[in-house]
């Protein structure tokens, strides 16, 4: 079934608490983006938080790292903006956001993990932008290795509190 008829099939359940189809739209890009060549595992969560039109107003500056990245926020983890507000710079980034534990899985995908220290390298005890280099580099050899992040559901199945 092609993304946007499932989207309005789900809407037609979900009705006025149905995400924008913008919103299910980026985050698929994220995705798509994110993809690798020769998909080998892939990690499955319920769903991406509830990205609004406003969230999707803040900016993601382009990553040298990244070519053709998506550039506007989304409440995904594949979203290197989402919590990270000084990627973004930006007074409208949502206040409540970002996905640590995601982090987490994500890092002990690549990494061998024997404390909780070990995690350090992707979460706040790290300095912004070197924080910022590791998770770059964590999402590029997850693709490499054919590790591939998705959600079972293309739409968000929660809000933000």
């Amino acid at each position: 079934m092609p993304f946007e008829e499932a989207y309005f099939e789900i809407n037609q359940i979900l009705g006025n608490n149905t995400e924008p189809i913008e919103s299910a739209c980026l985050v698929e890009k994220y995705r798509q983006y994110l993809k690798p060549e020769t998909v080998r595992v892939v990690l499955l969560a319920e769903s991406h938080v509830f990205t609004s039109d406003g969230d999707r107003r803040v900016a993601i500056p382009p990553i040298g790292d990244l070519p053709g990245y998506p550039t506007q926020y989304a409440r995904f983890v594949y979203c290197l903006g989402n919590g990270e507000p000084d990627l973004t710079n930006d007074p409208h980034h949502p206040r409540r956001d970002g996905t640590p534990q995601f982090w987490k899985v994500l890092y002990a995908c690549d990494s061998r993990i024997e404390s909780l220290e070990d995690f350090t390298p992707v979460q706040r005890g790290t300095s912004f932008p070197q924080r910022l280099q590791n998770k770059i580099h964590l999402l590029k050899n997850l693709r490499a290795k054919g590790i591939w992040f998705v959600d079972a559901s293309i739409v968000a199945v929660y809000g933000v509190d």
